[in-house]
């Protein structure tokens, strides 16, 4: 065949296929420089070194040495690669309406005034140092499987295809979440530090004379702040399956270089600002430390629920992979035992006991 052929065939398979619903999305591999305008017609083009020289490596997206290689490239990266992209975005969208939640809420206490919780310089650094690092070594480093078992079971590439992780529903929980969490520390913290309308403030101890202080709004600001900062940390650390030392060196690196930030910031205010060493105020205060922890607990119970309801399902996939029967497979999709199973035990590769073989035989009858 002709290069112009080649090229005509995936554009064939492109139109033709669009008529019965979503556009594919199509790949070519190629090793020659015959396959250029294949790889080019394409939406993914894969070149791999060849004997007829490097131009289709040139002219692809991805290139690999040989064609072996093909099956990990698309089982293993190409489905890690989707979930790490979709996740991140997830995050995204969670952490953002997790910290405009709780100044929506304190817009509608305030009466509408317009009055900041805290500096606008946290605003900017929300998004740029506090969360973002996290989101990203998510994306970049996140393995919530295997190699082997994404290798050994095509089924599971299946499951993500059409951005099963973007789908509006999906979205629509992590914005929940996101709504929970903001909810959650904003009325944590409104009852337990600045009491609410029934009851009294909380206290700091001032560094003259350990005199008992009450909180003001720029306290009430800034510990709103930190518990944003550390209910957002602890949900992508539970969402994320891979802990290694570049995901702990992360938090750490997190962790001290954001208190770095608000050291500064503090040594920065004047006397007469409201946001003078209100952070060392706020450390001086037992309940906050006694808030914190219980904070973090009651908003990220529901993300670990969801955590691990998500593992019983990739658990049930990785079982369903190995069953070849369409209708056995559905069928134990709807069984309440194998979501027990699923829940109980880690990765279910044993999928031909006694139960699954009478089936079969059944069925072959």
């Amino acid at each position: 065949m002709t290069p112009l052929q080649k090229a005509s065939v995936v554009q064939l398979v492109r139109s033709g296929l669009s008529e019965f619903g979503t556009p594919p999305i199509t790949a070519a591999i190629g090793d020659g420089g015959n396959d250029v305008a294949m790889l080019l017609q394409a939406n993914i083009g894969i070149g791999i070194h060849g004997k007829e020289g490097k131009e289709a490596v040139r002219a692809s997206d991805y290139a690999i040495p040989q064609f072996k290689h093909l099956q990990r490239l698309l089982l293993v990266h190409g489905h890690r690669a989707n979930y790490r992209i979709c996740l991140t975005m997830d995050l995204f969208y969670y952490k953002c309406v997790a910290f405009v939640t709780t100044q929506l809420l304190y817009t509608f206490y305030s009466g509408f005034s317009a009055v900041a919780t805290f500096e606008t310089v946290l605003f900017s650094i929300y998004n740029l140092t506090v969360t973002s690092l996290m989101c990203l070594l998510f994306g970049l480093f996140e393995r919530h499987l295997p190699d082997d078992i994404l290798n050994a079971n095509p089924y599971l590439y299946r499951k993500l295809k059409h951005q099963a992780n973007l789908r509006s529903w999906y979205v629509c929980l992590w914005i929940l979440d996101g709504i929970w969490h903001g909810t959650i520390i904003f009325y944590g913290t409104t009852y337990f530090l600045t009491g609410g309308n029934h009851f009294s403030e909380s206290t700091f101890y001032d560094s003259h004379g350990n005199i008992q202080q009450l909180f003001d709004m720029s306290l009430y600001g800034c510990a709103t702040y930190l518990f944003v900062w550390f209910s957002v940390s602890l949900r992508i650390f539970i969402a994320s399956r891979d802990y290694t030392i570049i995901i702990f060196g992360g938090i750490l690196f997190t962790l001290i270089g954001n208190i770095a930030i608000l050291i500064a910031l503090q040594g920065t205010t004047t006397l007469d600002n409201i946001n003078f060493r209100s952070y060392t105020k706020l450390c001086r205060s037992p309940t906050f430390w006694f808030a914190l922890p219980l904070i973090l607990c009651v908003a990220n119970f529901p993300s670990l629920l969801w955590r691990i309801i998500s593992d019983a399902w990739w658990n049930l996939q990785i079982y369903l992979s190995s069953i070849p029967h369409k209708q056995i497979r559905r069928k134990y999709r709807r069984s309440p035992m194998i979501w027990f199973l699923a829940l109980t035990t880690n990765y279910l590769t044993d999928s031909y006991d006694i139960f699954h073989r009478n089936e079969i035989k059944q069925d072959n009858s």
